[in-house]
């Protein structure tokens, strides 16, 4: 819209425009030097006819705005020209001259006025509207720093881009560093199909970056990325639904690379990266194929029993490199993994079934059997070690069997989400691990917390002779040697004989079963200091908050019944914050927590750094909608990094998000205002912002996945979280299948 104002001593008659390269089509009249004349002056009426233009179908409208005529003061005329300015010839262009002419009574006096403008690209939206292929909703497609999370894939036509001034577009995507000074042939080209107020590319794209468009045959670049942000017309502020005022009309499409694995079905999955490869510990109640266990298969033998598997994938591609079946019975729940400094594998899974147990592995189990026979602790049927089975029961082998679900009183699923962590190297000296699980049949609602070591023999706390050994050997199969460890953990069952139907419970339920904490609930998370002292955060659902524990003294699992003495935080946490919590200890040994506050249904980030800190930092991470389940919190090249799921998008491809703070530890600041709290100590903090609305100290995206996640059921477990060799956050989830990704650099 371009706007003026004429004025004559005695009366204008007529007004003309002329804008270089564009015809006012429907003006009647037309002269070479002043263009189309737009209005006509009745002196007998005092009005003016103006011509007939339409924006849509002409390009143009004329309205006079206002005509004002006395002798005494002359004739003044305001006026306003509607323009379209992509119907200039070639659609865009620099330097193009707009002049207005205005002509007396005497058809010879005339006055003229003009301007050089730039018409260029710009894109006024983004959107990725096949929800079906994993494209994201205007509500969920842009990162609370603005940025564009989009899935690669293979689809035409995916990422829609609008905007106008777009005639033969040649698009690029362009690092942040190549920005000021990019042309035409700056970073990777993408092809576009479509032209003038509407474009679209396919998401086979293979990096990150900001999205540049030039156009028309000079090539005018989009002004999207260059022009001033600060700029109240170039902001597009979310006041109501997403509460966002950063947005601004930078943009950047962030590339996820997402990967389905074979895993159909893969529950309580647990993530370790190994290099730019996770590996995944689950629970698979199909089994496994039944060839050979040596060309990668579960064994011929009862195969469909292999349910707690350990599979690593390549990161690139998804395909499967390796399957360890760990361990054969006939139902398995739940599963929790670590690995030492030695690169060793833990895992401990439960047998649930009546008169059995717990059990933990070391790596490799069944597989090291002929046919994949090792089996679970329980029940168990005389067939199965007269087919040259070996059970958990049995002494020197890498399972260790843990107390029964039977333990006082029978209930199936009692143990749940057993959390493992190691410190040390079992092959060159000893690994300590450290075991925490919540067991739902005790009347108190105990957290049950193991520590034992593995590793050499020479390095293991205990002794190996005399008639009450304290020191035992794992594994003592010649055909591999490199399973020759001890542990100082003695197992809970006894060795029935080979002729027995079932391996019956030892009277010594306890051993190493020790008390942690009382009044607990599932939700809970542990974490080892540099020194072996032991620290867990739990929701304590009679109060609908948070505690935090640590242990007296270093643990270091010399003696695994030994009573461990822990002493209560005096740390208050907000109340009803604490569902799907997790936990991560730093380098220096400060403590990061995320969870979940029930209240708002948001996600909230806590830090002290030290396990005897008396001083709370709190954040209010992200409230976009109900937020903040299924969390995992880690710390990486000093900043916060949390996966988490978003409720509000269950059953939607929507649902995984990542947060990533924009602050160092120590320092991290509200990614939500609030107005809670003492506003002078908030100022000065640097944590007061607007209530309600997104700071832009944390970054929280969404990542679009290839199926729906599984967030509503408890064998989800977690949104995992690692990192590659690069530094990049790569997330790992229960959808139809494991999927695991990360985005792609620049």
């Amino acid at each position: 819209s371009i706007t003026g104002t004429a004025y004559d001593d005695q009366v204008i008659t007529e007004i003309w425009a002329k804008i270089d390269g564009f015809t006012f089509t429907g003006a009647s009249t037309t002269d070479a030097q002043v263009g189309h004349r737009l209005a006509t002056y009745s002196t007998s009426t005092g009005n003016f006819t103006v011509e007939s233009g339409n924006v849509d179908t002409n390009g143009w409208k004329f309205t006079v705005v206002s005509n004002e005529f006395s002798v005494e003061k002359g004739h003044t005329v305001k006026w306003q020209l509607d323009w379209d300015s992509s119907k200039i010839a070639n659609g865009v262009g620099l330097d193009k001259t707009v002049t207005v002419t205005v002509k007396d009574t005497a058809q010879t006096n005339t006055a003229s006025d003009s301007r050089k403008v730039d018409v260029v690209p710009y894109i006024t939206e983004i959107v990725t509207e096949k929800t079906h292929e994993s494209g994201l909703t205007k509500n969920t497609i842009r990162s609370s720093n603005g940025k564009y999370s989009v899935i690669k894939g293979s689809t035409v036509g995916f990422i829609k881009v609008k905007g106008f001034n777009l005639p033969n577009p040649t698009v690029r995507l362009v690092k942040a560093a190549d920005l000021p000074t990019a042309t035409e042939t700056t970073g990777e080209g993408l092809t576009a199909t479509g032209s003038g107020s509407e474009f679209t590319l396919t998401n086979a794209l293979s990096k990150s970056g900001y999205l540049e468009v030039f156009a028309g045959a000079s090539k005018v670049r989009a002004i999207n990325n260059i022009n001033s942000n600060e700029k109240a017309y170039n902001k597009e502020e979310d006041l109501y639904l997403l509460k966002n005022k950063n947005f601004n009309d930078d943009r950047y499409l962030r590339l996820f690379d997402i990967k389905q694995t074979a895993v159909r079905n893969g529950y309580y999955p647990e993530m370790i990266m190994d290099g730019n490869d996770p590996v995944f510990g689950y629970i698979d109640l199909s089994g496994g194929p039944d060839s050979a266990v040596a060309s990668g298969g579960a064994g011929a033998y009862q195969p469909s029993h292999a349910m707690p598997q350990r599979a690593k994938f390549n990161g690139a591609t998804g395909s499967t490199t390796d399957t360890e079946y760990l361990i054969k019975a006939s139902i398995w729940d739940q599963m929790g993994m670590a690995r030492d400094d030695g690169g060793r594998y833990h895992h401990v899974t439960v047998y649930d079934r009546d008169k059995c147990a717990m059990s933990f592995i070391y790596d490799r189990y069944a597989e090291l059997y002929d046919d994949g026979k090792g089996w679970g602790a329980g029940v168990q049927y005389a067939k199965y070690e007269a087919q040259g089975g070996n059970l958990s029961t049995r002494l020197k082998n890498n399972a260790l069997t843990l107390e029964t679900t039977h333990h006082d009183s029978l209930l199936l699923g009692r143990y749940q989400y057993p959390k493992i962590i190691t410190k040390g190297n079992s092959i060159t000296d000893k690994a300590v691990v450290y075991m925490a699980y919540y067991d739902t049949n005790t009347n108190d609602k105990k957290l049950i917390f193991r520590n034992f070591q593995i590793g050499k023999k020479d390095s293991v706390t205990g002794i190996d002779t005399g008639s009450s050994p304290t020191k035992f050997e794992l594994y003592s199969d010649s055909s591999h040697p490199e399973y020759v460890q001890w542990t100082n953990l003695k197992e809970n069952y006894t060795t029935a004989p080979k002729d027995t139907k079932e391996a019956f419970p030892s009277p010594d339920y306890n051993t190493g079963r020790l008390e942690l904490v009382t009044s607990a609930s599932p939700y809970f998370d542990i974490g080892v200091l540099s020194d072996g002292r032991v620290v867990v955060v739990y929701f304590d659902e009679s109060v609908g908050k948070l505690k935090l524990r640590y242990s007296n003294a270093p643990v270091t699992g010399d003696d695994p019944t030994a009573v461990v003495a822990w002493t209560d935080s005096s740390i208050e946490f907000p109340n009803y914050v604490g569902q799907y919590v997790s936990m991560d200890i730093d380098s220096g040994n400060g403590i990061h927590i995320a969870a979940f506050d029930s209240n708002n249904g948001d996600l909230k980030y806590f830090y002290l750094d030290s396990y005897n800190a008396t001083t709370l930092k709190t954040a209010l991470v992200d409230a976009a909608f109900s937020v903040g389940q299924w969390t995992q919190i880690k710390v990486h090249n000093n900043k916060p990094y949390i996966a988490y799921y978003n409720n509000s998008e269950a059953g939607q491809r929507s649902a995984i998000k990542l947060a990533v703070a924009k602050d160092n530890v120590g320092t991290v600041k509200n990614g939500v205002g609030t107005s809670m709290g003492d506003e002078a100590n908030k100022i000065a903090e640097g944590l007061y912002y607007e209530d309600g609305f997104v700071t832009g100290r944390w970054d929280c995206m969404t990542i679009p996945t290839l199926t729906p996640a599984q967030g509503g059921t408890p064998k989800f477990k977690k949104v995992n979280l690692g990192f590659d060799t690069d530094g990049r956050p790569v997330v790992g989830y229960l959808g139809s299948n494991i999927e695991f990704g990360k985005w792609l650099d620049e």
